[in-house]
Formats: C-alpha cells, structure tokens, sequence
C-alpha cells in the first residue's frame, strides 16, 4: 500500500459514515476476486495439493466447506473463496518443517492463528489462492480444531484478536486419495460422519446463508481470545 493511500486510509477512519462502506466495498471486491480465483484455478491446485501431500505421506486431508463440497456435489463450492485442509497433529508434526516442506512446493505462507502460545492455524498463499491448514488434536478418540472470527458485538483490544471456537471431530480414518470428477483429492473414509460433526444432519443439502455457530456453543466464552499474526517467517 503506497504512503498516500495509507493516509486517506487514516483520514477516513475519522469520518465512519465514509469509512464503513468503504470497508464494506473493499471486503465485498476482495471476497469476489477470492471467489473468482477458487473457480479459475482452485481445481487444478487442489490436485496439485493433494498428490504433493500424498507423496510425502503427511496426514493431512481436506476439511470443512472443501470436504463437503467435493464429497456433496462432487466439486469446491461455488460460494466458497479458499481451500480449508486439516492436519492431524503427532509428536512429529512441527510447523517449522511443515512450513519448509511447504516452500519447496512454492506456497509462501501469510498468516496464521496463535491459542495460548500454540499455533493451531496457517494461511498460505499459491496461484492467487488461499490455503487454510487446521490442526487438529487428539484426545479420548476425538479430535478438534480451533476456528477464529470477529464478533461485532464484542470490543476486542486490537485488530488482532480474535475470537475462538471449538469444533469436534471423530478420528479420520484412512486417509487416501478420491477422486470428485476431475479432482484428486485427500478425505478420511468416514467422510461422512466428519461432514455431519460439522454440518449437522441436513448437511447434504445446500445453504448459501449457512451461519457456522448461531447459538454460540462452540465459542469459548468470556475474553479468552486468539490472536492473528500476519507476519510470515
């Protein structure tokens, strides 16, 4: 952003009834540009992805609106922006070296997610496209992921605290690669029964207007927040 352009940036922040749209018209041109890329080149990356993954034995599968796209329709969802990829953590794991073995497949990373000192979440960048990886813990045979947003309703201390949900899985099982028309993808064989963890029953059925925890059970409750850190090592 160049200096002149951050200025008028600080001179319409003072003026909200300017600012908000204007914010609202940058949040709605960048969310279509994301949607745009997903639908241009989100398939032939996700092959990419996934045999890259798959070869390097790493377990990591897709998750979240990925999965249930390929697995309910047979491709990414026509709404959705990004590509959301899970990772199911061991003593092992470690993102440093999940971060180099990234690099050599040319995906930079641009952000990610920290919860009491613990990373959980990374963004990365390839191909104009985004790629959330999730990491999931284990415990008494489940599994669970944290999730970050902004509540308007709630005064955070700084643009970069975030709110946190849970949500809980059942394990993944045998991880392998499937095939929805012409995209090679990574899923569990209890596709399934990860989908309706998430979704609920009725997740076969397409909502465009999906609110992902309406009721808020599984937020952690009070200022317990995460933190997002842009800043790429």
């Amino acid at each position: 952003m160049s200096k002149k352009l951050k200025q008028l940036k600080q001179q319409l922040k003072k003026v909200k009834i300017i600012y908000i749209p204007y914010i609202a018209m940058i949040s709605f041109l960048q969310e279509r540009k994301k949607r745009r890329n997903l639908k241009k080149y989100g398939n032939h990356l996700l092959n990419e992805i996934c045999e890259f993954f798959f070869k390097k034995d790493l377990k990591v599968f897709c998750a979240f609106g990925t999965l249930l796209g390929l697995i309910r329709d047979k491709t990414l969802i026509a709404w959705d922006n990004d590509i959301d990829m899970g990772i199911v953590n061991s003593e092992n794991f470690s993102w440093e070296e999940f971060e180099k073995t990234l690099n050599q497949f040319g995906m930079k990373k641009i952000r990610q997610f920290i919860y009491k000192g613990n990373i959980t979440e990374q963004t990365y960048l390839k191909d104009h496209i985004t790629i959330d990886f999730f990491l999931y813990e284990v415990e008494n045979g489940q599994m669970s992921a944290k999730v970050y947003f902004r509540d308007p309703t709630i005064k955070y201390n700084s643009n970069q605290e975030y709110s946190v949900r849970i949500r809980t899985s059942p394990m993944v099982k045998n991880i392998s690669l499937k095939r929805a028309g012409d995209i090679s993808f990574l899923a569990p064989d209890n596709s399934e029964e990860y989908l309706e963890s998430v979704y609920g029953r009725s997740w076969r059925v397409p909502d465009p207007n999906y609110q992902p925890d309406p009721e808020n059970k599984f937020m952690i409750p009070g200022t317990d927040f995460g933190s997002r850190n842009g800043k790429a090592s």
